[in-house]
């Protein structure tokens, strides 16, 4: 989900470092040597056979040639060992059958460190752009995304996420949100963060200044709710009750509805696609976010996160913006007004501990 300041509202917490598998690769088989067999003379013959009888017992008889025995077919037992007793060459000098040596695949990459690694690429120079990434790094870094999934970020085991479960547990009784997150991994061009909320909880409508966000649902749903600034703006100065304040900005509604895990990653940019967003998991389960922000939120005035507290447009119904819209489409306005705030006082944030594949 879209992060917050990591100075004011979201807390980074450090990376747990882990061991990386090592590949182990074998190789090497062991050549076999057939020995031809050796050629008897009658001369060697003979005299073999008399030296093995008792003196009373040697007969003279004339020399015999030794036949050898035919070659065996190419595939017969005698050559392949398919007698079940093995060949003398497939053993070692104790009589043991020599171990079969097999080659270990590599370990598959870890999906988070090959997203930083393109992301570097891919986003270089965009803490000094003004312009968001064109489509070809947007298409990039959605199809990345796309690709990581729940099993790259286990909840409870390599995302730990007892701490948010005791706090939000303990604050039940309490009207305060609690939600977990974890910079992953921060630089001058971007920042890659995860966020959990437990069920039902709402991550309070803040903005992006000038900033795009993938976001990415890994587990759960979650209502989303997003908002972009009429263009050129319009005030609230001059009507009644909540909205009368020249901070009171009009806004208009582009998403409203349930995002479910598998859904896809979705983007929002500068001026369009729901820059300013509030989300509430589902009562069922909790869910979590990874997201990658560009350029990062950051502590000057043109990237610090601000939240907000909106309000229906009905509110300034005497505005001269309504007078030619229908009830239904004033529906899709609303009014923003700035909290005065770094966070919401009715919202708690807990760092969450992740011990997976360190993110370098």
């Amino acid at each position: 989900m879209a992060g917050i300041s990591a100075c004011a509202s979201f807390p980074v917490v450090a990376v747990d470092s882990a061991l990386r598998p090592e590949a182990v690769e074998g190789q090497g088989a062991a050549a076999t040597a057939v020995a031809a067999p050796k050629t008897v003379t009658e001369s060697e013959s003979s005299a073999s056979a008399s030296a093995s009888m008792e003196p009373e017992e040697q007969v003279e008889e004339p020399a015999k040639k030794r036949k050898r025995d035919p070659a065996p077919d190419v595939g017969s037992s005698s050559m392949d060992g398919t007698d079940g007793q093995g060949s003398e060459d497939d053993k070692n000098d104790d009589g043991e059958e020599a171990p079969v040596l097999q080659a270990v695949s590599p370990p598959r990459q870890n999906a988070l460190q090959r997203l930083v690694d393109e992301c570097r690429v891919l986003l270089d120079g965009s803490s000094k752009s003004t312009q968001p990434p064109n489509s070809t790094t947007v298409s990039r870094i959605v199809a990345l995304l796309n690709g990581i999934g729940p099993d790259d970020l286990k909840l409870g085991t390599v995302l730990d996420t007892s701490e948010v479960t005791r706090a939000a547990a303990f604050r039940r009784r309490d009207p305060i949100q609690v939600i977990g997150g974890n910079y992953l991994y921060e630089c001058d061009n971007f920042t890659v963060a995860v966020f959990y909320l437990p069920a039902g909880t709402v991550m309070p409508l803040h903005d992006h200044p000038g900033m795009t966000v993938f976001s990415k649902l890994l587990a759960g749903s979650v209502h989303v709710q997003s908002f972009d600034w009429v263009s050129p703006s319009v005030y609230g100065s001059g009507g009644k009750r909540a909205v009368h304040s020249k901070n009171t900005k009009l806004v208009k509604k582009v998403l409203d509805h349930v995002v479910e895990a598998g859904c896809g990653t979705w983007v929002l940019y500068p001026s369009t696609g729901g820059n300013l967003h509030r989300f509430v998991a589902g009562v069922d389960g909790p869910c979590a976010f990874l997201d990658v922000l560009t350029p990062p939120y950051s502590e000057g005035r043109l990237r610090r996160c601000t939240f907000y507290r909106d309000y229906p447009f009905q509110l300034h119904r005497n505005h001269r913006f309504g007078r030619n819209l229908s009830a239904q489409e004033k529906s899709q306005f609303a009014w923003l007004r700035p909290i005065n705030a770094s966070a919401p006082p009715d919202l708690r944030i807990v760092p969450l501990t992740y011990s997976g594949p360190p993110v370098v």
